[in-house]
């Protein structure tokens, strides 16, 4: 949840620790036999009373030079919607992830791709 779940007012993900705190306070324990899908159902239920969640995603937009794409691609795969190869040998992807991963997401890449370019779609 923490990591999908933002705050439609700010449009910032929740900490986990107010998550935590939140379920604490609807009196919701995790059991280890019940399946996560529906345990997950059912504490957002629980918490939409004491929390407001809003689980959104967004586009970006990554410009890569070709030098970063082997380190980069791999991290960007499973969210990738589309690609290109530009003319000057850079690469171009879109991804679609939910809004709480932005920064993450960001910092990851331009770890591996320090002169990279990024556009919210």
């Amino acid at each position: 949840i923490a990591s999908t779940a933002v705050d439609p007012r700010s449009k910032l993900p929740h900490p986990a620790s107010r998550i935590e705190i939140a379920m604490d306070e609807c009196r919701f324990s995790v059991d280890p036999f019940k399946k996560v899908d529906v345990q997950v159902k059912e504490v957002i239920e629980k918490l939409r009373p004491l929390l407001a969640l809003s689980f959104e995603s967004i586009r970006l937009a990554f410009k890569i030079p070709g030098s970063a794409y082997g380190s980069v691609s791999q991290l960007l795969r499973q969210h990738q919607k589309k690609e290109q190869w530009m003319s000057n040998g850079d690469w171009v992807c879109i991804i679609e992830i939910p809004c709480a991963m932005k920064a993450e997401m960001i910092s990851q890449v331009a770890r591996r791709a320090p002169d990279l370019e990024v556009k919210d779609l």
